[in-house]
């Protein structure tokens, strides 16, 4: 699908509104936040005729459709998170402008929606406010599903073409959470190649709501069994990491284990808790929850594998 969006000029529906400023209205910082461009860059640019001024006004009408579609809670995403030219866009070709138009189109609709429901579900976790991360993470999955099972877009998991919806909605879950790369040991292969659509995690949004605020998800849910160390704050995203490599390319929780115990044992800094923690939730993930997630149904696999990680995990 071509990243084309037809929207009229700017002159055709906000009179004689200039796009720099329909762009402050929205909230764009004036000289860019945690890499984003600004204001005041994307008017020097339409001044150096780097950029055309109906480049500008798309951009600006893109990013009114963004903002509109992704506000759904009481938490609004930053303007200047959709701002930003990524490493990983440029590597593909693609700049704030191509990748604005490209996420205004009717089809990711939904997925904005998606991404903006499961931010507010972090927001109100960090703040005391909401549930607990594992149960705010296990929300966000039902809330995934409810989208692969409702047929939305799935272009955002396009560099996988071949899941079926379960592995979709997993990898659209862990995209979701921290949007993380991991790679298989020895062979170095990518576990799970977000491109583009890597940085549109919850964590990432939450450095441009809460600059300087600490971005991880924290332990909260868990027992300590399945935590380690107290320095440890990235169970969330082992979760999900464990979850996608084990019903995508079919890693046996033995395999899993085997490379928790090996890194433990010849990787400086890795503690023997925090191995062990790992291992637990790889199996807890193999034992609670693949063999009962369902697309039609993930109720039972989350609440069955939230009571699992609040209790002791079983002696091995």
């Amino acid at each position: 699908m071509s990243d084309a969006i037809d929207v009229p000029a700017s002159t055709d529906v906000h009179g004689a509104v200039d796009a720099v400023e329909r762009l402050r209205a929205l909230g764009l910082s004036e000289r860019g936040a945690l890499s984003s461009t600004g204001v005041a860059q994307h008017q020097r640019q339409r001044a150096e005729g780097t950029i055309t001024p109906r480049t500008l006004d798309l951009y600006a009408t893109s990013l009114e459709r963004i903002v509109a579609r992704a506000s759904v809670g009481e938490h609004a995403i930053p303007v200047d998170f959709w701002d930003v030219c990524s490493p990983a866009m440029r590597h593909a070709r693609y700049d704030e402008y191509r990748m604005a138009r490209t996420l205004a189109q009717p089809d990711l609709q939904s997925y904005l929606a998606l991404l903006g429901r499961a931010f507010d579900r972090f927001v109100a976790m960090k703040s005391g406010a909401g549930a607990m991360a594992v149960a705010a993470a296990l929300a966000i999955l039902e809330d995934a599903s409810a989208y692969i099972r409702s047929g939305h877009s799935t272009r955002t998991v396009r560099a996988l073409p071949w899941l079926n919806q379960p592995q979709q909605t997993l990898v659209l879950w862990q995209q979701l959470l921290t949007g993380s790369t991991r790679r298989l040991p020895v062979i170095g292969l990518e576990i799970i190649p977000h491109g583009i659509w890597g940085r549109f995690n919850v964590a990432t949004i939450w450095r441009y709501a809460s600059v300087g605020s600490d971005a991880a998800w924290g332990v909260s849910g868990f027992h300590p069994d399945y935590v380690g160390p107290a320095t440890n704050a990235n169970q969330i995203e082992h979760m999900a990491i464990s979850a996608v490599t084990q019903l995508m390319y079919h890693v046996p929780v033995a395999a899993l284990s085997a490379v928790e115990y090996a890194q433990w044992r010849l990787q400086r800094g890795v503690e023997e808790d925090e191995a062990r923690a790992d291992i637990a939730l790889n199996h807890a993930i193999a034992r609670d929850l693949l063999p009962y997630f369902s697309v039609d149904n993930p109720a039972r696999s989350v609440e069955r594998l939230m009571q699992t990680l609040s209790q002791p995990a079983p002696k091995r």
